[in-house]
């Protein structure tokens, strides 16, 4: 016999134990608890939006719409017509469902997308705060003040990209958690890859690439890590981090011949904020105290004065109980996009009305309180923050949460109420309601985006629809209209027809006539021919029924 030492004895934890003989148990069942109520909250708010016709009050989610049904039925399909304007993942996507017509004058095509982001977005904020608090408990309570909260599940049901970059941001948040405690490549990469996907589906993510960039040097230096170190680290990320908008970029050089003409277009995402600075309806830009206080006042209506005031507690104890320089900046970070957000307000990127906050010279009561989505989730962390390890702590978070749901409900969706009735909102025009009672199924040229009309609501064809991005079809349009459309749609001095086409031609003249227009947005609707002849088909319902409590007016747009 061959003797042996005696081995150390070496104590496995029962928990650990249980949990390596029964893998099925190491499923967190706070965890399970939060994707089934995210998934039943996320079901039926989508449901009752639906059902009351709220999912496409706003013009963006018509362009969406729009766009991306386009690449495959236009007068010239194919991925050209995504355009310079917006981002392309989302409209790329909503190509698994839009084909089908019902999917896409509901809009229903986009919510396939957006309700699962919710469902993501929910369980990620979940994993952030428990692997910053390690409480399942605690996590779980914050978590129900982004998915109890009405403003996002409101912003889940709409057919816009917001939702999808909250999810990628939220996926980035919890890699860079990770990488900060563990300085594992993998988590990097996880980060970068995240950031890519919310780069390509909305400009916050642009913005986040900055962000995590900056987190990586200052954790990096709170490591005391050698400049060489951080410098592989900021490369491994940027290579892979900035590789979307470096496809944006490569994008419009290769189809417009511009690297950045997506800042140079006819009608670029930029161009209702700068004609609101122009008109001196930004109050905040380069005034930062008032940057702030839009930034209050947009937290106050999304999250609620109960909830804000218990997150900014958890901010402040949870940068106290840090206990290390890592640990701080990691808290730091999340909640970064606040104050990222304030940067981009007071910079002039973006234009915040919120309640409160709003330029006496509006007309329009809100306008993009949507950007707040990233305050809900930076609050949701907090709050699991202020009641890690206390053992009612997670009770009463929730009972609050769900308190401050119910007065914001009882009160008015500010989300709902910003898609109805704000400054963004799709606004009716008596030259959809001509075409949708008299169209004639012949060609229509128009600049969708500077008109901001929806022809699906006039159950146009699509494919026969001329436009900018039509190629030679539209040159051909613009240079001899009679022979090539029987519609003319303007909208003088902003839309590219009206910039190019010779209005004043006695050929113009005298095949056009004007049968409707819209004075409020200077539109005006040319035929092609004698007016009575054309049929008269009026439909069962008004097509536009749904948006006629939106008059607000944005200057540019």
């Amino acid at each position: 016999m061959i003797t042996l030492p005696a081995l150390p004895q070496v104590h496995v934890p029962r928990t650990e134990r249980e949990r390596r003989g029964r893998p099925w148990r190491s499923v967190d069942p706070w965890l399970v608890t939060t994707i089934g109520l995210s998934v039943i909250a996320a079901m039926v708010a989508w449901w009752l939006a639906q059902s009351a016709h709220l999912t496409l009050l706003t013009s963006a989610s018509h362009a969406y719409l729009r766009v991306a049904r386009q690449t495959f039925d236009s007068a010239t399909p194919g991925l050209a017509q995504l355009g310079s304007t917006r981002l392309p993942l989302f409209p790329i996507l909503m190509q698994l469902f839009i084909w089908n017509d019902s999917l896409w004058h509901s809009g229903i095509a986009g919510s396939m997308l957006t309700v699962p982001a919710f469902v993501i977005t929910s369980a990620l904020i979940f994993l952030t705060g428990r692997r910053l608090t390690g409480d399942s408990a605690a996590s779980f309570a914050g978590t129900l003040a982004f998915t109890l909260n009405p403003n996002m599940l409101y912003l889940q049901t709409i057919p816009q990209p917001d939702m999808l970059v909250l999810a990628a941001g939220a996926a980035t948040a919890y890699a860079f958690v990770l990488w900060a405690e563990n300085d594992a490549p993998q988590y990097l990469v996880s980060a970068a890859t995240t950031t890519a996907i919310a780069s390509v589906t909305g400009y916050a993510g642009w913005f986040l690439c900055l962000l995590v960039a900056g987190g990586i040097l200052l954790v990096g230096i709170a490591q005391r890590l050698r400049p060489a170190r951080i410098f592989a680290n900021l490369f491994l990320y940027l290579f892979l981090g900035a590789s979307g908008i470096i496809l944006w970029i490569v994008w419009n050089m290769v189809i417009f011949g511009d690297p950045i003409y997506f800042l140079r277009n006819n009608h670029t995402l930029l161009t209702p904020t700068k004609a609101l600075v122009a008109a001196h309806l930004a109050p905040a830009y380069l005034q930062p105290l008032e940057a702030l206080r839009t930034l209050g006042a947009l937290a106050l209506d999304l999250a609620g004065p109960l909830v804000l005031a218990l997150a900014a507690v958890g901010l402040i104890l949870g940068m106290l109980r840090a206990g290390n320089a890592r640990r701080f900046l990691t808290i730091a970070f999340l909640v970064s996009p606040i104050l990222m957000l304030g940067v981009a307000i007071c910079l002039g990127f973006l234009v915040i009305w919120a309640p409160g906050a709003t330029p006496t010279l509006a007309t329009a009561p809100s306008l993009n309180l949507d950007a707040g989505a990233p305050i809900i989730v930076s609050i949701a962390i907090c709050l699991a923050l202020l009641v890690r390890r206390l053992p009612l702590g997670a009770l009463f978070l929730g009972v609050v949460v769900l308190a401050q749901s119910a007065w914001l409900f009882a009160g008015g969706i500010a989300t709902l109420q910003d898609a109805r009735l704000g400054a963004a909102c799709y606004r009716p025009s008596p030259v959809v309601t001509y075409l949708a009672a008299h169209y004639d199924g012949d060609r229509v040229l128009i600049d969708p985006d500077s008109t901001g009309l929806d022809l699906a609501l006039a159950n146009v064809d699509p494919r026969q629809v001329i436009q900018p991005g039509s190629g030679n079809l539209y040159a051909l349009a613009i240079a001899h209209p009679s022979t090539t459309v029987h519609w003319v749609v303007i909208r003088p001095p902003i839309d590219a027809i009206s910039q190019q086409l010779n209005l004043a031609s006695p050929a113009f003249a005298t095949q056009f006539t004007l049968v409707a227009s819209d004075p409020a947005r200077n539109l005006s609707l040319y035929f092609d021919g004698d007016p009575s002849t054309l049929p008269n088909h009026p439909p069962a319902s008004d097509p536009q029924a749904d948006y006629q409590g939106c008059t607000a007016y944005l200057p540019g747009t």
